[in-house]
């Protein structure tokens, strides 16, 4: 079998390496989870960077198995970490060169729009107050083709993705699968497009 790691450390480096992304631990976002951009400070160049989900990491440039001296939490979760980072690798592979140019700054600029309408909704007593709002304000603000934009783009990222994750020999593709499942259904979910599933966690 092989070490995880070992994967983990190339999946790490064919991002930096090859793809040009800045790489970082966030202890901001939640554990295991990821983001990207582009170009986070809007200059001139492009300046794609990445950051995984980890809270209390090792102050590190590089991959690490653990966290740091005296942290609250379990290990962390390598498997998940691969995932996102793949996934997040397949965002700035559609953005260089896999999806047509106008098709991409259309999904952006209705990110970008996304994430203002959740700015200005009030804060809510519970996650699911401020969901139900956000469902309701997306609905009326963003139309059929840019929710769809957005449900393209995060489809197009997984896919991606797998590529990565199978050029380093990464065998828990069953896992994978079930992460794309549920990360295309929270997207739906969040764009008011379906209800919650019987085993979702409200």
């Amino acid at each position: 079998m092989p070490d995880i790691f070992d994967q983990y450390q190339e999946l790490w480096r064919i991002a930096e390496d090859e793809l040009g992304i800045a790489l970082f631990y966030d202890g901001s976002i939640p554990d295991g989870e990821g983001w990207f951009h582009h170009n986070p400070h809007q200059a001139s160049e492009p300046s794609p960077t990445i950051r995984i989900g980890r809270p209390y990491y090792v102050q590190d440039p590089v991959p690490s198995r653990h966290r740091c001296p005296g942290s609250p939490l379990p290990p962390p979760d390598l498997i998940r970490e691969m995932i996102t980072l793949a996934h997040e690798m397949g965002h700035h592979t559609s953005w260089r060169e896999r999806t047509p140019r106008a098709a991409w700054e259309a999904y952006f600029e209705t990110v970008q729009l996304y994430s203002r309408v959740a700015a200005a909704i009030p804060l809510q007593d519970t996650a699911q107050e401020f969901t139900n709002l956000l469902r309701q304000s997306l609905q009326a603000t963003l139309s059929q083709n840019q929710m769809q934009l957005i449900l393209n783009e995060e489809a197009t990222a997984w896919e991606i993705g797998r590529e990565f994750l199978e050029r380093v020999g990464f065998e828990h593709l069953d896992r994978y699968d079930f992460h794309i499942s549920r990360g295309l259904h929270y997207h739906r979910y969040r764009l008011g497009l379906e209800e919650l599933w019987p085993e979702d966690t409200a």
